[in-house]
């Protein structure tokens, strides 16, 4: 399928201007899933020391706000859905992220780490 190579084939993406802007774009976005997370968490997982009281939800409802984030973006702006977009951002990313923790917190006494 040659017409799902187009845009790299005419050399339209990943330009400098371009890329500077998908940078910015993700640097906002960094910083907007860390202050909204930073400002729901500030009561529980900081003290009135400002040391960490929960780093761990902290950090993983950080990070899986990252993961959803990302995904959405792929999803929004693929053009050509084929059933490996499909595996690749529902299986891959977000079933086996979620189901990881399932299985971990079923088994979190049996590691010693």
């Amino acid at each position: 399928m040659p017409d799902i190579y187009y845009v790299s084939q005419k050399k339209t993406i990943f330009q400098g201007m371009s890329f500077v802007a998908w940078v910015i774009v993700g640097l906002i976005d960094g910083f907007a899933i860390f202050f909204v997370t930073f400002f729901i968490f500030v009561d529980s997982a900081f003290n009135s020391e400002g040391f960490n009281t929960d780093l761990w939800g902290f950090s993983l409802t950080m990070y899986s706000s990252i993961v959803l984030v990302a995904d959405i973006k792929v999803a929004l702006f693929t053009k050509y859905w084929t059933i490996f977009n499909y595996v690749a951002i529902y299986v891959t990313s977000i079933l086996i992220y979620y189901a990881f923790f399932v299985v971990v917190d079923v088994f979190k006494d049996t590691f010693v780490f």
